[in-house]
């Protein structure tokens, strides 16, 4: 598909994840302007884990990178998760655990709109657990929101190791 190093682009629609996947190799996937920006570049579905190791998410400056909706993302060592304009990561009913890994130079782009991690509740409730990594240099969209992370009642987030700044 692409060689260390290489970029693979997301065009047209988002990259749907139907079953236990792991991505990595030194590779970068960046948004393409095709994409629109009411679409994630990645979507993880009902169900599937999706582990990212040693890969860079780029938002190009617009929408989200991942989105997981009662489905399950991993972050390991080496993978970045940059430039989205809105929450570079939302996961509603489903779990988050970041082991490594960065995530910043995220934007929220509307009022409510957190910068790095959106935890969120539809029909029961989403965990974000971070063992490490960091998170840093993420802003909110307005005054109502968290920079870095945003958890939804009955969401909890656990951090046990790992740092957020800036």
């Amino acid at each position: 598909l692409v060689t260390a190093g290489g970029t693979i682009y997301i065009t047209g629609s988002s990259l749907n994840i139907a079953s236990d996947t792991t991505i990595s190799g030194n590779i970068t996937i960046k948004r393409d302007s095709s994409l629109s920006a009411s679409n994630s570049m990645i979507r993880v579905e009902n169900g599937a884990t999706l582990t990212l190791e040693n890969v860079t998410l780029d938002g190009a400056s617009n929408g989200q990178l991942v989105e997981a909706q009662r489905a399950n993302l991993v972050i390991n060592a080496g993978t970045k998760l940059c430039n989205s304009q809105t929450a570079a990561i939302k996961i509603t009913d489903g779990t988050l655990t970041m082991n490594g890994g960065e995530i910043y130079n995220n934007r929220g782009k509307y009022e409510a709109d957190c910068g790095a991690v959106d935890v969120e509740r539809l029909l029961g409730a989403a965990t974000f657990v971070m063992n490490g990594g960091k998170i840093y240099n993420n802003t909110s969209g307005g005054e109502s929101a968290s920079g870095a992370i945003h958890v939804d009642k009955d969401c909890s987030f656990t951090m046990k190791g790992g740092e957020i700044y800036g």
